[in-house]
């Protein structure tokens, strides 16, 4: 018996350091993640006069290596005229709009609605504006291996078999839409599901 209770105890001192181990590689991974993800305000001068651009990459562009999730937009300062933000510059020149203001306000998005790749900014611009024109906002910067990982999440939450690939228009080799196409992400963010006779679920 008492034999027993000794390899009992060390059987059980082993399996403790090995569950100890386990925890602290968990603790020390995620540690790297959270290090890797962090929430950035976003500010900018004021545009006060026409054209009413602001284009200020040092503040308004994701650096290299990181993705930028936009999470919050806010444009104030004018009394008349109204307001876009695009990405990358105006439409028609490489730029893609992503937010419209017809009066001042303030914009939330969801995970992953709008995305800025490396190298990728922000620019405002303004149409017949009596006043002047400012933008402030919050955007999640992740480090680019953690992409994956983080559309992983997002498609996960989603829960209706419709995940975008709006992350990346700009040719499939994108590690975005790399990324996407791994969380399962195949669908565009307008993409209608209904039910299926055998109860599935088919987005369209």
């Amino acid at each position: 018996m008492p034999d027993i209770e000794v390899d009992l105890g060390l059987q059980l001192c082993a399996s403790i350091e090995t569950l100890t181990a386990t925890l602290n590689r968990q603790w020390q991974h995620e540690m790297r993640k959270a290090q890797g993800i962090r929430v950035l305000p976003l500010t900018s001068p004021q545009a006060t006069a026409s054209p009413w651009v602001i284009d200020v990459p040092d503040l308004l562009m994701a650096k290299t290596g990181y993705y930028w999730d936009v999470r919050r937009l806010a444009l104030t300062g004018w009394s008349a005229g109204s307001v876009n933000v695009y990405r990358n510059g105006f439409a028609g020149q490489g730029g893609d709009l992503v937010a419209a203001f017809a009066t001042p306000g303030v914009s939330v998005y969801g995970k992953a609605h709008i995305m800025l790749h490396p190298g990728d900014k922000l620019v405002v611009i303004g149409t017949g504006i009596t006043g002047f024109v400012q933008l402030a906002g919050s955007v999640v910067a992740l480090e680019s291996h953690l992409l994956a990982g983080y559309l992983m999440l997002w498609c996960a939450s989603r829960g209706d078999g419709c995940c975008t690939r709006r992350l990346s228009a700009r040719g499939t080799s994108s590690p975005t839409r790399r990324a996407g196409r791994a969380a399962g992400c195949s669908r565009s963010p307008a993409c209608r599901c209904s039910s299926t006779r055998g109860g599935s679920r088919r987005c369209r």
